[in-house]
């Protein structure tokens, strides 16, 4: 059946056309399509995971809280804890996309990955859009390969961050004016610009386009440009939304002490003698051959750009490179944290390659190709490596807290920690501050956590200030160190019918035993929250540490814990005959463990004696002076499939 209402938007029959007769293209973006749902429902873990955690807040702000889309705001907080947390970097479109998707299907990873994914096959169909008008099917059809499979394309784009989707409308402006320059009809150019503004809203640096815009309104009006109203038109439909979102955001930013622009104005055209600089310049060529391009794929996007022939198209991808470099050449200061920005010049980089590529003959081209993609996923392979401590941090911590409990996270300005726990708190970037600790607690900070490993090793005089004045719930050798800033230890006052447990064991008269309870807090690595009931038959005359002990078949060892009764704060020579006291910490066994059952075993040490209190009742489980008090269960380590973990 024949539609004849495509008459009137050639356009859109030319792409049904295209997509009904091009296999290659169905089967460069079903490529595309499979190799980007590699890891698809996997944690925020790996490669510049905190940037894709700051977009993934935005996206539970924006569905939780009824679509503030003028207004999105963050977990972590400013000085107070009443400010609110707005977060002016970009307007995040695939934030609304993906909030839409959580409204829906509920929030996963996955959900929000399949809008990155979407924007990734756009922006693939663009670029084959552009070569195959400009420079024919075959020049399309390997730029469209290429660019589907380049490291940093294929790993960001499944990511939720903005970049890809930013890359996808700017090629789709791209795309809708170089259909206009051919016929200069109206809605071309008016859709040009909004795809345009959308990218730059997205994105501020996709500012980039205007180099290749400049040059397809060169070729249709030549000298003449100025004085025609169509590229000013452009112009003002492509920038005016972007300037009004940094008015908004500026406005925000004096309302909240964690938003940023984009590019902060410190940075923009700062440092630029980092260029000069070895070093520098070795990590950012380093980036672009290792991750964003491929050894091989960087050299064929060098001999593109300065031998690809002399086609439309390849001139708007040579002027779109020359727009990101000038773009890149204006940042340096923040490439170094930030090389996904590298990303910028892939669809430039596949194109002129592409071009050069089509010149060569078949039986030399397909050889080339082939190398080309193993390299590139080869690549790609190491930028899914996880990142674990701060999601198993945060999971766990989400299990510990209660969802108005604020957190104080020393993470290195990390915001996974809070993401992942599904709380709001504080960032501290290496403060190790203990006054700044105090100062956080007074604002509300229920806990604090480092997710540093044998960040108490590095900075020992802070936390053993710590220990003097807060209660540690984990051991000195656990993967990270929380602290209950709100605890107030001391003597419990809870009726006997209210401990769980009926069992009781005597530790030579002088502290009884009376009930345990245990919390699975994660599945892996194995973490527990672990409380301990005690009561004091008769005062000690020294401090003495419990004991704790994990055994497997036949009483041996696998993890210990011992640590002071509640984290020292209120040592055994304080307790009186007939308190009872309770004890909360948290047990973190190692990942490394097989699944099985695991046994829990107490007992009271003596430092200054080096010996352990006798148990008198009942009969000691073991000639070690060790209760058996509890037993555990620990399932296997998470097996890492296509889709998901486990």
């Amino acid at each position: 059946m024949r539609f004849r209402g495509l008459r009137k938007f050639p356009e859109i029959a030319l792409h049904s056309r295209l997509l009904s007769g091009d296999r290659w293209l169905f089967l460069i973006l079903f490529l595309a399509l499979t190799l980007r749902t590699y890891h698809l429902a996997y944690p925020a873990w790996d490669y510049h995971n905190w940037r894709q955690t700051i977009t993934l807040m935005v996206a539970q702000d924006l569905a939780r809280h009824g679509f503030p889309l003028l207004h999105p705001q963050v977990s972590w907080l400013g000085e107070r804890a009443s400010d609110p947390s707005y977060f002016s970097a970009e307007f995040s479109i695939q934030s609304v996309l993906a909030a839409l998707l959580y409204k829906m299907f509920g929030e996963s990873e996955a959900a929000a990955r399949w809008v990155t994914i979407a924007f990734s096959l756009l922006a693939i169909y663009c670029l084959y859009d552009i070569l195959n008008r400009g420079a024919g099917r075959t020049v399309a059809r390997i730029g469209a390969f290429i660019f589907a499979l380049l490291p940093y394309h294929v790993f960001f784009g499944r990511v939720f961050m903005p970049d890809v989707p930013a890359l996808a409308l700017a090629l789709a402006g791209l795309d809708m004016l170089d259909r206009w320059s051919s016929d200069q009809r109206k809605y071309c150019l008016t859709a040009a610009g909004i795809l345009t503004a959308l990218a730059i809203l997205q994105k501020p640096r996709m500012i980039l386009v205007m180099l290749p815009a400049l040059y397809l309104f060169w070729r249709v009006y030549g000298r003449s440009l100025l004085m025609r109203r169509e590229p000013f038109i452009f112009v003002l439909i492509a920038c005016l939304p972007e300037f009004g979102w940094y008015l908004h955001a500026t406005g925000m930013e004096r309302h909240t002490a964690v938003g940023a622009i984009n590019v902060p104005p410190e940075l923009f055209a700062r440092r630029l003698e980092l260029w000069f600089d070895g070093t520098f310049l070795h990590r950012v060529l380093g980036a672009l051959a290792s991750e964003a391009f491929s050894p091989s794929g960087l050299g064929l996007a060098i001999i593109g750009f300065l031998f690809a022939a002399q086609s439309r198209a390849v001139w708007v991808f040579r002027w779109y490179v020359l727009g990101a470099a000038c773009v890149l050449l204006l940042i340096p200061g923040v490439i170094p944290n930030n090389l996904y920005y590298l990303s910028m010049l892939l669809p430039g980089g596949a194109a002129l390659a592409a071009a050069v590529l089509a010149r060569v003959p078949v039986y030399l081209r397909t050889p080339i190709l082939a190398v080309f993609a193993v390299g590139a996923i080869y690549s790609a392979l190491p930028l899914y490596a996880p990142d674990r401590m701060p999601h198993d941090l945060g999971v766990l911590l989400r299990a510990l807290t209660e969802p108005q409990d604020l957190l104080a996270t020393e993470s290195g300005g990390n915001p996974n920690v809070l993401y992942y726990a599904n709380r709001r708190g504080w960032l501290m970037e290496g403060e190790y501050n203990l006054d700044r600790v105090e100062h956080l607690r007074r604002a509300g900070a229920h806990y604090y956590v480092d997710t540093f490993l044998n960040d108490n090793r590095r900075q020992p005089a802070f936390f053993r200030a710590l220990d003097q004045r807060y209660q540690r719930l984990t051991a000195d050798d656990a993967p990270w160190q929380i602290y209950d800033l709100a605890a107030t230890p001391g003597v419990l006052s809870i009726a006997p019918k209210e401990i769980p447990g009926t069992r009781t064991v005597n530790f030579d008269d002088q502290i009884q035993f009376r009930g345990i309870a245990i919390r699975l807090l994660q599945d892996w690595p194995p973490s527990f929250e672990v409380v301990n009931y005690w009561r004091c038959m008769k005062t000690p005359s020294t401090d003495l540490r419990v004991l704790v002990h994990i055994t497997g078949d036949g009483g041996r060892i696998v993890a210990q814990q011992d640590h002071w009764p509640q984290g020292g704060l209120f040592p055994t020579s304080k307790w009186a005959e007939g308190d009872s006291m309770r004890e909360r910490y948290v047990l973190t066994l190692p990942g490394t463990l097989a699944a099985g059952k695991y046994q829990i075993r107490v007992g009271w040490f003596d430092p200054t004696q080096g010996s352990r209190l006798a148990i008198l009742s009942p009969t000691p489980s073991d000639d070690a002076d060790r209760a058996t008090v509890a037993e555990v269960d620990v399932r296997s380590s998470p097996r890492y499939g296509w889709f998901s973990p486990d």
